[in-house]
């Protein structure tokens, strides 16, 4: 239902031009007890970007799937993983028993930076899933992301048996937590009148244009 008022947002409100009027931002959000940080927020009206860190020389990698438990192959239905290595931002498509050469594919102003004890990864990608080996990033749902790095001083992503300390996933919305919430409501508002209804979607459609002008 969060989704679908999220996309009917996107058609009744002259405020919300795109998914990406509805993206919030966040800054270091912990990443489990990796850690890793990530940071992301909308870049114009079709593109997200985020930012992942850690205090330690390694590898490091960032995915989304669509698994609702941690799995690094999004249970056996694939995972979009972004990874930085030896100075190289690379994004594959992960599976039990594949994973794709590396690509910039559908990436933009991608880096890969190791300084001064700290690796960080910087990429935008498109909010949409252009072929079937990528995730759509679906604001106002919760997705699965994993997350893992690698030990200190490796610059290949190589497989290893991986601890809580160095892997892990977790739901998480890309929505503003504001409209979030007013979505949650209209939830229950639809079923109850139409009038309520309106209602709510009317303060969604303020929120989304007062989180617009203010982007």
């Amino acid at each position: 239902m969060v989704r679908s008022l999220a996309l009917a947002l996107l058609t009744f409100c002259p405020g919300a031009a795109s998914m990406g009027s509805l993206v919030s931002s966040r800054t270091n959000l912990p990443l489990g007890a990796t850690g890793m940080n990530l940071s992301f927020a909308a870049v114009g009206t079709d593109r997200i970007k985020f930012t992942i860190s850690l205090e330690k020389l390694t590898w490091i990698g960032f995915g989304l799937n669509l698994a609702n438990e941690t799995s690094m192959d999004g249970s056996g239905t694939g995972s979009d993983t972004v990874t930085c290595a030896g100075g190289k931002v690379e994004r594959h498509w992960v599976t039990e028993d594949n994973i794709t050469a590396g690509s910039l594919d559908g990436l933009f102003e991608a880096s890969c930076s190791q300084v001064n004890g700290v690796t960080t990864m910087t990429f935008q990608r498109s909010l949409v899933a252009n072929g079937k080996e990528q995730i759509e990033v679906m604001p106002g749902m919760k997705q699965m992301v994993i997350f893992a790095h690698g030990e200190p001083g490796a610059t290949v992503v190589v497989e290893h048996h991986h601890e809580d300390d160095d892997q892990g996933g977790l739901l998480l919305d890309f929505a503003d937590s504001g409209l979030a919430k007013l979505a949650q409501h209209a939830s229950g508002a639809v079923s109850a009148s139409a009038a309520s209804a309106a209602a709510v979607l009317s303060a969604l459609c303020l929120s989304v244009g007062a989180s617009t002008v203010g982007a």
